[in-house]
């Protein structure tokens, strides 16, 4: 009667595993070490069957992560399109006289006091420095 065959350690490789199992087959003189070669095999197949899980759920991750980097891309550019527009909006406002600028008549005779003349950038809501991420992004 053989001995059992030792469960290969968790660092040997697949093809090492498949390898194995190939020649204890060949080799195989009793129905017993054909039963080895075949727990030998069955061993290989589960961990070739579990890496290859492992790959799949890998790909799909970084599948997920490319995809979260690909909209976080294009919030960027919207966003940046966005605050362009604003900018483009804010010109063409101060030159027709909507919005108070460092050229305009606010605080002179066309203004009336109830403060129905040109609104300020504090009055729309918007801050210094609004319009300063553009050129970084």
């Amino acid at each position: 009667m053989t001995a059992p065959a030792p469960i290969p350690a968790a660092s040997e490789n697949l093809p090492g595993l498949i390898d194995r199992a190939a020649t204890m087959l060949a080799s195989a003189k009793t129905a017993a070490e054909v039963l080895e070669a075949r727990e030998a095999a069955g061993l290989a197949y589960d961990i070739a069957k579990r890496a290859a899980r492992l790959k799949n759920a890998k790909a799909a991750h970084d599948d997920l992560v490319a995809a979260a980097h690909r909209a976080q891309a294009d919030a960027l550019e919207i966003e940046a399109a966005a605050k362009r527009r604003l900018a483009d909006e804010y010109d063409a406002a101060q030159t027709r006289g909507d919005v108070a600028s460092a050229k305009s008549n606010r605080g002179n005779q066309w203004t009336v006091p109830d403060g129905n003349g040109a609104a300020t950038a504090a009055e729309l809501g918007l801050r210094r420095g609004v319009f300063s991420n553009i050129a970084t992004i």
